[in-house]
């Protein structure tokens, strides 16, 4: 019975953050076991649920652009907003710029709640005016780092 226990409680903190968005009764308890042991529950992180429902990408200036991106949560429970890879890339489809978004850089919430929509805008500058030039296309991925 004891081995049992033990391996529930394993589980239990293995899979503390899903637990946590999936039965948020169960949280408190999580997060008094962590406090025990030295974890922490997180935002429960699961990519599949977040959509990039639209996103744009904009000259502002000679060097500067102006991103935006419009995520939605799919999930019926809260959900970790992600971070953000965006591609920027030639006519010839080159790479030119690769940079990473974090939820911060958008003011983003930490989390998404279930069912909704988050819509942010970043500005970016890209130093070297003939990289800036060049960018013709870009792509944008959705990833927790």
């Amino acid at each position: 019975l004891l081995l049992v226990l033990a391996l529930a409680a394993q589980v239990a903190l293995s899979r503390r953050s899903s637990i946590a968005a999936h039965a948020p009764a169960l949280a408190p308890v999580l997060a008094a076991m962590c406090q025990t042991l030295g974890c922490t529950v997180e935002p429960y992180r699961d990519i599949d649920a977040i959509v990039i429902v639209s996103d744009g990408f904009n000259r502002s200036g000679a060097a500067s652009f102006r991103f935006t991106v419009t995520l939605r949560n799919q999930s019926d429970v809260p959900v970790a907003t992600p971070a953000l890879e965006l591609v920027l890339s030639d006519a010839l489809g080159q790479v030119v710029v690769r940079r990473v978004i974090d939820a911060a850089e958008l003011n983003a919430p930490p989390m998404l709640t279930p069912r909704s929509e988050f819509a942010g805008i970043s500005l970016l500058t890209v130093n070297d005016s003939k990289d800036a030039d060049a960018i013709t296309r870009y792509v944008v991925t959705a990833f927790y780092p």
